[in-house]
C-alpha cells in the first residue's frame, strides 16, 4: 500500500487486504468455535474481543517500534510473534480442551 500511485491501485490493494482479513477472520472463528461445543456465542464473543484488543495493542506497538527502530524491526518482531502463536496452536492442538 505504500507504493500506491492511483485510485485503482488503492482499490485493488484494499480489496486484497479485505479478502485476506475476511478469510483469516472466518478460519480463526471456526477454529475457536470447534472447541466451544454448545457455547458458540461465548466463543464468538471471546474471539471478536481478542481480535479487537490485539489489533489495538499491535497497531500502537507497531508505530512505537517503527519510530524507534525502523520498519524492518517491525517485520522481524511480527515474524517472531507469528511463530510463537503457531507453536501455541501446535501444542494446544495435542491436548483435548474445552471452553468452560
Amino acid at each position: 500500500m505504500a507504493n500506491v500511485q492511483s485510485l485503482s491501485q488503492l482499490v485493488v490493494g484494499a480489496s486484497l487486504e479485505g479478502l485476506y482479513y475476511g478469510i483469516f477472520a472466518a478460519v480463526g472463528l471456526l477454529y475457536i468455535q470447534s472447541f466451544a461445543g454448545d457455547r458458540l456465542g461465548r466463543a464468538t464473543s471471546l474471539y471478536t474481543n481478542s481480535l479487537y484488543i490485539g489489533a489495538l495493542i499491535a497497531s500502537s506497538m507497531m508505530g512505537l517500534v517503527a519510530q524507534l527502530a525502523g520498519f524492518r524491526t517491525v517485520i522481524l518482531l511480527s515474524t517472531v510473534w507469528a511463530t510463537l502463536a503457531l507453536l501455541v496452536l501446535i501444542v494446544s492442538g495435542r491436548t483435548p480442551t474445552r471452553l468452560s
